[in-house]
């Protein structure tokens, strides 16, 4: 019989599984990190069987990427193209299970899918509809584009039926999309990364997934022999069934940081259906960024991490010298609707379940401290530039308004998931839609291609981590009927969403959106502003109010361009200056120059007003966009970079947070600036 005591990461040569020993408290490694140096980058993975060997003598045979018990980081730029070469390396079934619909099969057929990335939704890009079989290649590529924001994202495989069972199982890695030059104030970009995949391994659940299938694949008319599916059964010590999370494939590590020295902590919650609460007592904890999206502004404070299956959180850490436990604690309660775990080993796993669930607690790591001479400085508060696919919409008057209710599982409004083409709602591109959700307490919701904002707070005003305002791509709250808005932005086609609960989204719990019109039409308040004008070798920008600010960036067409027109604003541009700024840029070739274009409808950034999208009173105010126009056989030809940048305050002339961090300076004396 299948039996998952559970299923971890890396992978290994087909039929040569490799073991890697987990010992408790071992020094916390980083995982392997592939870096794109060209606009053309291309990444390889290969997703194969591999035995792992854990705590309590547990061995077990899961899935992973490049024989690595943590799928390898991929750190991209904007403006990037990405190939993604897919190697299934994992054997046939021995029965086929592929005409089984909205429930566990296909244990062997892979995908990929880059969950947050804001990027086509369709193949050869993220397509969650692309099939791979055992034995195939298939190579991904992934138009990142030149705005897109700076964070945290991740990758994992999404074959409807086999989701759970390969991404539960710990086959998933981080992305990072670099940040555009000069966009964060110089002491937060300077700061050390910590990579942490949190993966979660809820063999119960998994158990039951396996022995499920078999039971499928019998009822198809498959044999127990030919149903027993052995890419997930036990090594030859079986050990403990546990429930627990290990941190970059490791169970219980040690983090080692230097005192009084802030770190960046860049977190993913590789989860099937659990809900973890980090916290880290004793220390500074200083919330930058959830999923992949600055918080604005940025950083906020806070005592406690939330994060549901597929979330992502950006700490900034410090702490002074000393020992800490990074522990996971239910203080809030909840209703994440999952099968409910068993015990971890040691007293120290994962207890939670349905609606009412005990308390969900685990040591994550240990962090230990030492005093290295560090002392202590306060961070800037700030706000970052963000692409036009970000703009605040909470004053946005939306188009069309979609109701979402989640549940009972497997459905939503009351169905489950059909086909590709059978779409729950059609919407055009270019538009503000809301999203009114019923039951995101008890069902993660994810939308891919395209985030969307909270409305409203949603009752977390006592940790601070949720906020009106605040950018999600999966949303599990202590509320249970939150309304969001995003922007259809620009691609056509499948969009897909789901409950986050991996066993549901197999199961059904899962549907498509159509997007019409145009590709490439930006929603309309941001459209206005993309223009060209003659040609000039500079671009000279006037500002002429005192209220003048820089929306958002536009996808340019050419990144060196974009970057150049970024990184040469004046940085101590004040907002109450009426002067002119010059911008330099490195022609690309003799046919191709800059243009700047003025709009009399400026629109201010936050804050204030309260939205970035009403005009000012006034119509003085300027926003003024770059563009390049080239002539090519006397035509002109539209490279387009559009520019309608932000205010630059927050490259030099950054404001200390106030009062500055708890202990920062000793009394009566001024709080140093990182």
């Amino acid at each position: 019989m299948l039996r998952g005591h559970f299923l971890l990461l890396a992978s290994s040569l087909q039929g040569a599984s490799a073991i890697v020993t987990d010992v408790i408290g071992a020094a916390l490694e980083q995982p392997t990190s592939f870096s794109s140096t060209q606009t053309e980058f291309t990444v390889s993975l290969t997703l194969q069987r591999y035995l792992y060997t854990g705590p309590n003598n547990l061995q077990q045979y899961t899935r992973a990427f490049n024989n690595e018990l943590t799928g390898p980081t991929i750190r991209i730029k904007p403006g990037d193209t990405l190939h993604i070469e897919l190697t299934n390396g994992l054997s046939a079934e021995a029965f086929d299970t592929s005409g089984l619909h909205n429930n566990f099969k296909d244990f062997d057929t892979t995908n990929l899918h880059t969950h947050g990335l804001h990027i086509h939704g369709t193949a050869p890009g993220d397509s969650i509809f692309t099939v791979v079989n055992p034995g195939q290649k298939y190579t991904y590529t992934y138009q990142i584009p030149s705005n897109h924001e700076g964070g945290t994202f991740w990758y994992h495989p999404h074959h409807h039926g086999s989701t759970a069972i390969q991404a539960g199982g710990g086959a998933a890695g981080m992305i990072i999309v670099e940040d555009a030059a000069n966009l964060l104030p110089a002491s937060i970009s300077a700061l050390e990364e910590v990579i942490l995949v949190l993966s979660h391994l809820d063999m119960a659940s998994l158990t039951a997934v396996g022995t499920q299938y078999e039971t499928n694949c019998q009822n198809a008319g498959g044999s127990v022999a030919d149903c027993n599916e052995d890419t997930w059964s036990d090594g030859a010590i079986s050990g403990t069934q546990v429930n627990l999370v290990v941190v970059n494939g490791m169970y219980q590590p040690t983090i080692s940081m230097a005192a009084n020295r802030w770190y960046r902590w860049r977190m993913v919650f590789a989860a099937v259906n659990a809900v973890l609460e980090p916290m880290l007592t004793g220390c500074e904890i200083k919330l930058l960024a959830k999923d992949g999206v600055y918080l604005s502004p940025a950083p906020r404070d806070i005592t406690t991490g939330y994060m549901g299956p597929g979330n992502r959180a950006d700490w900034i850490v410090r702490c002074p010298a000393g020992s800490y436990s990074l522990f996971s604690n239910q203080i809030r309660r909840r209703k994440l609707q999952g099968p409910r775990p068993a015990k971890g080993p040691g007293g120290g796993g994962l207890a939670g379940g349905g609606a009412g669930n005990a308390p969900f607690t685990q040591l994550l790591a240990t962090v230990v401290v030492t005093d290295q001479g560090d002392s202590q400085c306060t961070l800037p508060t700030f706000e970052v530039n963000r692409p036009c696919y970000l703009v605040d919409l909470r004053s946005a008057t939306a188009s069309q308004t979609v109701n979402f209710r989640l549940g009972p599982a497997p459905t939503i409004n009351g169905a489950s998931f059909v086909s590709s083409t059978t779409y729950a709602a059609s919407m055009p591109v270019g538009n503000v839609i809301q999203y009114d959700l019923n039951g995101v307490d008890a069902h993660p919701f994810h939308n891919h291609v395209n985030s969307f904002q909270l409305l409203e707070d949603p009752a977390d005003t006592a940790n601070n981590y949720f906020r009106a305002g605040d950018w999600h791509d999966v949303l599990i709250s202590p509320n249970g009927v939150l309304s969001v808005r995003l922007q259809t932005d620009k691609w056509v086609g499948t969009q897909v969403f789901h409950c986050h609960i991996l066993e549901h989204e197999d199961e059904g719990m899962m549907g498509a959106t159509q997007i019409t019109g145009t590709e490439g039409t930006l929603y309309s308040v941001i459209d206005e502003y993309v223009s060209t004008g003659v040609n000039e070798s500079s671009v000279t920008v006037t500002v002429t109010a005192a209220s003048t600010r820089i929306v958002c960036i536009i996808d340019a067409a050419d990144q060196a361009t974009a970057d150049s027109l970024l990184a040469t604003v004046s940085p101590s541009f004040a907002d109450n200056d009426a002067t002119t700024i010059t911008l330099g840029f490195a022609v690309i070739s003799s046919s191709v120059s800059i243009a700047t274009v003025s709009v009399a409808t400026a629109v201010p950034f936050l804050p204030p007003p309260p939205s970035p999208l009403q005009p000012p009173a006034s119509s003085d105010d300027t926003v003024v966009i770059a563009a390049i126009a080239g002539s090519i056989g006397g035509a002109f030809l539209l490279v387009l970079v559009g520019f309608l940048c932000f205010k630059q305050k927050n490259r030099r002339d950054m404001k200390p947070t106030p009062g500055g961090a708890a202990g920062a300076a000793a009394p009566g004396s001024r709080p140093v600036e990182c």
